[in-house]
């Protein structure tokens, strides 16, 4: 049980939080590049509350205390490590509900590797083990509303697909030395409020690099770096970006970046494949594979033994880029029913701004919302 899984009910995003060894739990799911910059220092942790001892997700950004989320119920779960451990079951976050448990579910990925064109554009995706990787190629076609949206809609089917799987992380790869203009500023705009406000939250969960190869020379090269800058002054990453000019150069700053996040991902499956060889008591919101004979231990112990048939030697690993074949990606599977929300349970985000009908944590980045 040292890994802990909150995982939200509407949009069965997978937050993963990791033991410190002091009765609390720490927010993990992050870049290594976002945690440094001391952002989304999300802490689950027992408080006084109501009169009593709760268990609570407290945002300790900028070296503040705020109480994001508390459990449905008052209670502990199961000792680890002689103290007790977080209540599983049933949480409120943001206003929304959630669901903490310590099983790590399985979420069927996309049909990949898959490509999708757009006349100013085109997406390659592709998995290598626990890393995904997007290559964009921008094209001399004009950005129309119409096909701006089919290829956000693309990018939201991928960050929503690998939001919901834990070990999974996203590296992006962006070309822009084909294009012929300058995009319009409503297309700007567009872009800054789908990430913003559509898939914040994925973003965080999975994003762990950006390589954007443009060419310094000439007037159209200038402005787009300008417009690149100006974006991530607007709305900083929550992972590390480049400027480059070549494909070597972006492929280099990818591949360390897959190295630490490949690491990453084997050390988080061994420890649910121990937890699960344990015979950790399951969250009931979750079943085991219907396919699988080995039931839930057997397929994570399988997951981590081809991780590390593949990716063992991380330093070895090919990161080079090729053109996906095509393919169409799959729907996203059913949502799990989720809990039903306490309509008299106040909502636990003091000063919490709401937009359009979701509860929006307001500070730096506006990362995090909940479609509830």
């Amino acid at each position: 049980m040292a890994v802990l899984f909150l995982v939200d009910d509407v949009d069965r995003s997978i937050f993963t939080f990791s033991p410190l060894g002091d009765g609390t739990w720490h927010f993990s799911r992050i870049s290594t590049f976002h945690r440094e910059n001391q952002k989304e220092k999300f802490v689950i942790r027992q408080v006084p509350l109501e009169g009593e001892i709760r268990w609570v997700v407290e945002d300790q950004t900028g070296g503040k205390a705020r109480i994001i989320g508390t459990t449905k119920e008052p209670g502990n779960g199961p000792m680890y490590q002689g103290r007790p451990s977080p209540v599983r079951g049933r949480w409120k976050l943001w206003g929304c509900p959630f669901t903490l448990t310590d099983m790590m579910r399985h979420e069927p990925p996309l049909e990949c590797p898959f490509s999708a064109e757009v006349p100013f554009a085109s997406m390659h995706y592709r998995e290598e083990g626990t890393v995904a990787y997007l290559q964009v190629t921008m094209w001399p076609n004009p950005i129309t509303d119409e096909t701006l949206e089919e290829l956000l809609d693309v990018m939201r089917k991928i960050l929503v697909n690998l939001a919901r799987r834990p070990e999974m992380v996203l590296l992006i790869r962006s070309d822009g030395r084909n294009t012929s203009s300058s995009p319009a500023w409503k297309h700007v705009r567009r872009f800054l409020a789908f990430i913003q406000q559509e898939v914040g939250t994925e973003t965080v969960l999975v994003g762990r690099g950006s390589a954007i190869i443009l060419v310094p020379s000439g007037l159209l090269s200038r402005a787009l770096i300008g417009i690149v800058q100006f974006v991530q002054r607007i709305l900083p990453a929550p992972y590390p970006q480049t400027i480059v000019s070549s494909t070597e150069e972006a492929d280099q700053f990818l591949a360390e970046l897959a190295m630490e996040s490949r690491e990453a991902s084997a050390a988080l499956l061994k420890t649910v494949a121990a937890q699960a060889e344990a015979n950790v008591e399951a969250d009931s919101c979750f079943t085991p594979r219907a396919d699988s004979s080995k039931g839930r231990s057997g397929y994570l112990g399988n997951m981590v033994a081809e991780a590390t048939r593949k990716w063992g030697d991380s330093a070895t690993a090919s990161t080079t880029w090729h053109t996906a074949d095509v393919a169409t990606a799959s729907e996203r599977a059913p949502f799990v029913t989720p809990s039903e929300p306490d309509e008299n349970e106040p909502t636990l985000v003091p000063g919490g701004d709401e937009l359009e009908g979701m509860q929006r944590l307001g500070r730096h980045g506006d990362w995090f919302f909940c479609s509830c």
